[in-house]
């Protein structure tokens, strides 16, 4: 992934030598979006995903040409489930003592910080109006998460409380995103991107010290597979 990120940067470099002369313009500001599973143009879901799933940050676009290259920095918030089943004969948690046999969910829910290194090009470029069309690779990590265990003994459910200890995933989440663009007036920027997730968010969750009381099944379907709104504004 690492060779990937330097092949974009040539590529950029490289791209549109016979138009060296002109010099490279550029544009940075703030980020302002959300993530969602699928896209919605009714307002209630808009409003929904947006509070629910609140993503924010900063970009940078350069130009030569046609061509642009964007790093972006966001933060956002995601939110996994798994069913697990413990890995020993029980669990103490909270001075209670959850049975082997126990139903057993743990949620978590993380902060992340992701750096999309985009390449583009303009399809239609007006003088008010520009449509772009990009894709690049990502970064994701996590800054921290916070855990909750929900059990079910008996039939019932038993407790739903944060745990206390932490866990460090301990790796970097790689992606390829792939997207729209459109600007308006030269200065507001509306992107709508899809993330394909490369790798497993929390692929060495067992490592940790979670891992040392429950086996995690499905840590595959933790790859960020979601589409990215975001709406920009250039300050410089």
């Amino acid at each position: 992934m690492k060779r990937v990120l330097l092949a974009v940067c040539i590529l950029f470099l490289c791209v549109g030598s016979t138009q060296a002369a002109r010099r490279i313009r550029h544009a940075i500001g703030p980020m302002l979006g959300y993530q969602t599973a699928q896209l919605s143009y009714f307002r209630g879901n808009i409003q929904s995903d947006f509070s629910q799933n609140f993503t924010a940050g900063v970009f940078a676009r350069f130009y030569r040409g046609k061509v642009y290259i964007q790093p972006e920095l966001l933060y956002f918030n995601t939110s996994n489930l798994f069913d697990v089943t413990l890995s020993s004969s029980g669990f103490h948690y909270e001075s209670q003592y959850v049975p082997p046999q126990a139903q057993m969910e743990v949620t978590l829910n993380s902060m992340n910080l992701q750096l999309p290194l985009l390449v583009g090009c303009n399809l239609i470029n007006l003088h008010l109006l520009r449509l772009r069309a990009h894709a690049g690779p990502t970064a994701n990590y996590i800054i921290s998460s916070k855990v909750f265990l929900s059990y079910t003994a008996g039939g019932s459910l038993q407790a739903t409380k944060p745990l206390t200890e932490q866990f460090n995933p301990r790796n970097i989440a790689w992606g390829f995103q792939a997207g729209l663009g459109l600007d308006l007036l030269n200065r507001i920027y509306l992107d709508v991107n899809y993330n394909f997730g490369l790798t497993a968010m929390y692929r060495h969750l067992c490592e940790t010290q979670l891992g040392e009381h429950f086996d995690f099944s499905n840590l595959e379907e933790t790859r960020l597979n979601m589409f990215m709104v975001t709406l920009g504004v250039k300050l410089f």
